[in-house]
């Protein structure tokens, strides 16, 4: 993607968010360092978050686990299950410090909800997505680090314990399950096969290798193939890519 485009997307998601109070934000490193640095182990060993989702999942991971305390503060409250639409209207009356609730329904924010140890998960996750972002832009902080430590965590959950993430993909992308069971490693390799077939058109790496699964000139043989594609089915001779 043009730098121009990365500048506009990272300074959006830099600037838009107020930070946390400080006493809050001590606790949340505190009891959130120990799990933060065994999901930043996985990025150091395999990074496999190209830089566009870095800087988009981060927020979409946060937003997420505050539709879902605020899912939670309402259930409490009023001993049912908001619709999207009365979450948002409860987040508004009780003047929330938490992001405006949304993907209420997505399959991967209700795998959050399902226990704490998944929102834990998510939650480490979120973490070690924004310092794998200040590792790659300068030590620069993403705008919703702050937004992250605002989230209600239970620290006694253990998201070694998570069960594995739901896969939401289209239907085209998803692969077959030769575990014989919803395992991590059928989660992991989905996604890997995600990128490989969907996201090759900007899968990117900032000062990272290309992780050990993505193949050398891949995006260059995939544009190769709609080429080619392109010139049989229109008589057109469009020039091929050359490989780096």
């Amino acid at each position: 993607m043009d730098e121009e485009i990365y500048k506009i997307i990272t300074d959006g998601y830099g600037t838009v968010f107020e930070p946390a109070p400080r006493e809050q934000i001590e606790v949340h490193k505190k009891h959130a360092s120990e799990g933060m640095d065994i999901a930043l182990s996985y990025f150091k060993k395999n990074p496999s978050a190209e830089h566009f989702n870095l800087l988009k999942v981060a927020m979409l991971t946060c937003q997420m686990l505050h539709t879902n305390a605020l899912f939670k503060e309402y259930t409490d409250r009023y001993g049912q299950e908001p619709t999207l639409a009365q979450l948002k209207q409860y987040h508004e009356d009780t003047e929330s410090i938490l992001m405006k609730p949304a993907m209420l329904n997505h399959p991967s924010t209700i795998w959050a909800r399902q226990n704490n140890d998944n929102t834990m998960w998510l939650f480490e996750h979120g973490l070690a997505l924004c310092e794998e972002y200040s590792l790659r832009y300068h030590n620069k902080r993403h705008g919703t680090y702050n937004r992250l430590l605002q989230t209600p965590i239970e620290y006694d959950a253990d998201s070694s314990l998570a069960t594995p993430v739901t896969i939401a993909m289209f239907d085209s992308y998803r692969i077959p399950n030769e575990y014989g069971e919803h395992c991590w490693e059928y989660v992991i390799d989905s996604y890997r096969h995600y990128y490989l077939e969907g996201k090759w058109q900007f899968a990117h790496w900032t000062k990272r290798e290309e992780p050990s699964w993505w193949p050398k000139n891949h995006a260059i043989n995939k544009g190769n193939e709609k080429i080619m594609e392109y010139n049989e089915r229109f008589g057109a001779n469009l020039k091929l890519l050359e490989a780096k």
